[in-house]
């Protein structure tokens, strides 16, 4: 029998209950989003552009041969459509490697689709479940076809119009333990398999309703037709989008518009009337088109001296700050000055909690400075613990604030807070990197102490790559160690010292609301 956990994960998953974080596709198009692996098999959130894919997502192979398997049936296919659509749509272009590899985001995508539904397939193998090939293949193929161009699929898709694709072998009424049951048609509750909430009936749960039907407003209905009230895209029948509070057919070129929000992926709202995008790079000034976002590499640069040119304080050398007004670089305040945002200082000053001016940094005893990210400056070597200056702590004691010991000590998160104890070698517990010895991170997996690992191994954390290796999206969207970027080269946070990650404007590209795949 599955554990309680695993009901539960199954049956979110088929409703569609299971939300990751949504992903911005301006911000580096590397996260993994939140497509149909990490919720209910299909990506849930929808956009569209009118169109059909031409080349190589209408390409894609759906006739996988029946055979129940969650692999073939459906990750597989899954994996293929997306992927595809990546393809077609540019999303490479954002990737560091400025290049989609299908093989590899097909791979990719399919095994975090085999992860997801791990508990599935575990019931399947102990013969507590089983998967309907044709249904599952059917699923993928609805989603294309349902899902135009450069979208994201729709979770109204996955969630009401998919047929059933996996279940228990309990009959409606029967016993059961599987938390599908009645070949898709019913729940489990209470041990005894139910037919899946009707139109009109409270939704079951995890949001589940008879197959064809949404949870809107925890009761059971059709997915809304043209015309119908709507609170959210997800509530209309795909294609169709909520628009002003009702579900329409986005416009296309010189269709009427309150706003872009109406007209098709991609399109602006000018004069009343859905029009292309003017050519250019995109910014707050220059946004992009409906349901598309303005994604901007980065590239590692120098930091600037005073006068050069920013957009951020990290553009800048330490003891400079960007200036917005001017955006170039700018010396921080001196001696007796007021701090500039409330905290910034010139190098070797601290802002003075008491009238917000820069001081010396304090000695022991005194109370801890103020810098960007909190009360804990104090001169060298001293540390700041409960707000005041001191001797950095010994073992056993509590950490500084910025989480720093005496040397050979490490900072360890404990139920007691934060202890200073001896440094940890490779398999020793850890919560994070400052307990392990010079060398090692901590594998956040196991919570062990560990070697970093080698150029070309997978990574999600991010501090697995040890100091010179930076864990980077590779070209089928995995994410693996590499070196440092260098000057001039594609980064995500991390450049060789002391260069920074600085974002590329000149290069700001719209990017189509399938890229948040990536």
């Amino acid at each position: 029998m599955l554990r309680r956990w695993a009901w539960c994960v199954v049956l979110l998953l088929w409703a569609g209950a299971c939300r990751d974080r949504g992903a911005d596709g301006g911000a580096s198009a590397t996260s993994t989003g939140d497509a149909g692996p990490t919720s209910s098999g299909a990506p849930t959130s929808a956009s569209s552009t009118g169109d059909s894919p031409t080349s190589t997502a209408a390409a894609v192979d759906l006739g996988v041969e029946p055979g129940g398997s969650l692999r073939t049936d459906y990750c597989d296919p899954l994996a293929a459509l997306i992927c595809g659509r990546l393809a077609d749509c540019g999303c490479g272009a954002l990737l560091p490697t400025e290049a989609l590899d299908l093989a590899i985001c097909v791979a990719n995508y399919s095994g975090r689709c085999l992860e997801a539904y791990a508990p599935l397939a575990a019931a399947v193998e102990l013969g507590e479940a089983e998967i309907l090939g044709d249904e599952a293949q059917a699923c993928v193929a609805l989603l294309a076809a349902s899902t135009p161009g450069c979208e994201r699929p729709r979770g109204a898709v996955s969630q009401a119009l998919c047929p059933a694709w996996f279940t228990g072998d309990a009959a409606i009424g029967a016993a059961c333990s599987f938390p599908i049951c009645g070949a898709g048609q019913g729940l489990c509750v209470a041990g005894t398999c139910v037919a899946r909430p009707a139109g009109g009936q409270p939704c079951g749960p995890g949001g589940a309703c008879a197959v064809g039907l949404l949870c809107i407003d925890d009761q059971c209905a059709a997915p809304v037709a043209a015309g119908g009230a709507c609170a959210s895209d997800d509530a209309c029948a795909p294609p169709l989008r909520c628009v002003a509070g009702a579900c329409a057919a986005l416009k296309d070129v010189a269709g009427a518009c309150a706003d872009a929000a109406a007209c098709e992926l991609g399109l602006v709202c000018a004069a009343g009337n859905c029009a292309t995008r003017p050519a250019g790079a995109c910014s707050a000034d220059a946004p992009c088109g409906n349901l598309t976002s303005c994604a901007t590499p980065r590239r590692c640069a120098a930091r600037g001296e005073v006068g050069a040119s920013c957009d951020e304080d990290a553009a800048c050398l330490d003891g400079l700050r960007c200036d917005p007004m001017t955006a170039s670089c700018v010396a921080n305040p001196g001696l007796d000055e007021p701090c500039a945002n409330g905290v910034l200082c010139a190098v070797d000053l601290a802002c003075d909690g008491d009238n917000g001016s820069c001081k010396p940094l304090p000695g022991a005893g005194q109370a801890c400075g103020f810098a960007i990210d909190g009360p804990h400056v104090c001169a060298p070597p001293l540390g700041c613990v409960v707000d005041v200056c001191g001797p950095l702590p010994q073992s056993g004691e509590a950490c500084t604030v910025d989480s720093r010991c005496a040397a050979g000590l490490g900072c360890d998160f404990t139920p007691d807070g934060s202890i200073c104890g001896p440094l940890k070698d490779a398999g020793g517990s850890c919560q994070t990197d400052r307990t392990c010895k010079a060398g090692l991170y901590c594998d956040f997996e196991v919570g062990q102490c560990a070697e970093p690992r080698p150029i070309g191994a997978t990574c999600k954390a991010g501090n697995e790559c040890g100091p010179t290796g930076s864990c980077m999206p590779s070209g089928g969207g995995v994410f693996a160690c590499a070196p440092r970027p260098s000057a001039g080269e594609r980064c995500v946070f991390e450049c060789a010292a002391p260069l920074h990650c600085a974002p590329e404007l000149a290069g700001a590209a719209c990017a189509a609301e399938v890229c948040q795949e990536l």
